[in-house]
């Protein structure tokens, strides 16, 4: 299974038994974990959600698709990439020190593992 972005399984998706609405082998309405990960989104940049997005598995998944990148890190989280970088004698590039998504997957890279 191939994992979004965003953090939500395509697949899961399709499996969520509330809020089923599916019209053409495509689902209609958002999963309730994609609404919860649209909202925390939302609350982390200080926006307000679409009101789209609450009714179209479109709108929200274009929602978090657009935004989720822009959610900074958490001070635990960049503390601890930093001293990886230090420990490897490597930068990190300011774009993925602005970036949760951005410095996990940094992270995942330069693990050792």
């Amino acid at each position: 299974m191939r994992e979004n972005r965003g953090g939500y399984s395509r697949r899961g998706a399709s499996r969520n038994s509330e809020n089923n609405d599916i019209h053409g082998g495509k689902r209609s309405t958002p999963t309730d974990k994609m609404l919860s990960y649209a909202r925390s989104i939302a609350d982390a940049l200080d926006m307000d959600l679409p009101e789209s997005v609450d009714g179209s598995f479109d709108a929200c998944r274009d929602f978090i698709d657009q935004h989720a990148e822009s959610v900074p890190p958490t001070d635990k989280q960049v503390k601890f990439a930093t001293t990886l970088a230090d420990d490897l004698g490597e930068d990190i590039p300011r774009r993925v020190l602005d970036s949760k998504i951005l410095l996990s997957r940094w992270i995942d890279d330069h693990q050792e593992g």
